[in-house]
């Protein structure tokens, strides 16, 4: 399973961890909550893309993009994507909280 935002962003966060700064750090823990936006913005733009294709389907003229194998491989890749960097947003943004925690108490992560 390819996951080059959440791979590349775990990795790069690893390696950079031990030098960030704590406001830096306060800034990557910032990526939970801008994660949970980006995760209900993405659910309202599905939601809009199911009722267009649900009108499609229900007769009259069509007003979707997603009739051909082509539109819909490419949605289904671009909301892969999509989720993959939220995931990675998540995943960096919870590390950070644990390690500015961690650096607050005086205790090695």
């Amino acid at each position: 399973m390819r996951r080059p935002m959440y791979d590349t962003m775990s990795t790069l966060f690893e390696y950079a961890k031990g030098s960030i700064s704590d406001k830096d750090m306060e800034e990557f823990a910032s990526l939970t909550e801008h994660a949970t936006d980006e995760a209900l913005r993405l659910a309202q733009v599905c939601e809009g893309i199911a009722c267009t294709v649900e009108s499609d389907a229900r007769g009259g003229h069509p007003a979707g993009s997603f009739h051909g194998a082509d539109s819909v491989f490419t949605l289904l890749c671009a909301l892969a994507h999509s989720f993959d960097t939220i995931a990675a947003m998540a995943h960096v943004g919870d590390a950070a909280t644990y390690h500015l925690n961690c650096r607050k108490r005086g205790v090695e992560p």
